[in-house]
């Protein structure tokens, strides 16, 4: 009986998990995109992929722009992560306000270093 209920905690943890792979931020100073008033952001982190990753490098170098150290703690790395997830482009998320930029590098940087989403498997679970 504490096997099925530890496995129905796990299935929970797991989906909660996934729930939290989007966010969605409101905007303190909307912003146009593509000629909409854009009031909020959506960061879909659960679509990216590795390929995505691979593709922000290749075009973080064509832009001269290299990371030096660790790139999740980058926050240029972390606006072109964030400008992928939102399905933007990083020049859109570039003239946001200072405050709505910084809270979605920074939503992007949690995500990336979330050890519960980079090591599921942590601590037997």
């Amino acid at each position: 009986m504490a096997e099925n209920s530890e496995l129905d905690q796990r299935e929970i943890n797991a989906a909660d998990a996934v729930a939290s792979e989007v966010e969605v931020v409101k905007l303190s100073r909307p912003i146009q995109i593509n000629g909409k008033d854009v009031r909020e952001i959506t960061l879909d982190f659960g679509s990216l992929s590795v390929d995505d990753l691979m593709n922000i490098e290749a075009e973080m170098l064509a832009h001269k722009r290299i990371v030096v150290g660790g790139a999740a703690l980058s926050q240029t790395f972390n606006a072109y992560v964030a400008a992928r997830a939102a399905k933007i482009s990083v020049n859109d998320l570039k003239r946001l306000s200072i405050r709505d930029g910084t809270r979605i590098i920074t939503l992007t940087q949690n995500f990336l270093m979330n050890s519960e989403f980079a090591d599921p498997e942590k601590d037997g679970k």
